[in-house]
């Protein structure tokens, strides 16, 4: 969700068949706004999306869980503990706040920014006037996955590795 800007339900619900590795891309379907939505996948989290297609490819989801629609639910315990851990309260929502707050910091254009969050245009004149290509849309996501990962190449006390118990 960081590297997407996407909400917790449009990626706990993509699936398999709506990612694209050549172009690095997935599509989430029948988003808030009632439209399909591309998001790039940043070289800097591909090798992560193809780790995991071996741990849940045969499915339909890419994040499969026990809940009803059988998607995995909302992390909230992981979340809790990473809360615990550093002392910082965030929601999954705030993922995609970051995203956006990210991507002002390296200088993306608001409209673009709105693009990329997948937020209407609608009452917006000007913005009504914008259409990114995919190419610019890409490029941005790409810009902003390297500011991530130039700001979290930092080791020491502020980083924590959580690992699932087996069992």
């Amino acid at each position: 969700m960081l590297h997407t800007g996407l909400k917790d339900q449009d990626v706990r619900y993509s699936e398999w068949k709506d990612v694209d590795f050549k172009n690095d891309c997935f599509i989430a379907r029948d988003t808030k706004n009632h439209t399909d939505f591309t998001a790039y996948i940043a070289p800097q989290i591909k090798p992560y999306f193809r780790g995991l297609q071996a741990l849940t490819g045969d499915n339909r989801f890419v994040f499969p869980g026990d809940s009803k629609d059988g998607v995995m639910n909302i992390p909230r315990k992981p979340i809790a503990e990473i809360c615990k851990k550093t002392g910082i309260e965030f929601s999954s929502h705030d993922l995609k706040r970051t995203f956006l707050t990210i991507g002002e910091a390296a200088m993306i254009p608001f409209s673009l920014l709105k693009a990329l969050a997948n937020h209407k245009t609608d009452n917006d004149v000007t913005g009504g006037y914008i259409n990114p290509e995919a190419k610019t849309l890409k490029a941005a996501t790409w810009k902003i996955a390297d500011y991530i990962q130039s700001h979290a190449a930092a080791t020491g006390d502020n980083v924590h590795f959580l690992l699932k118990a087996s069992g």
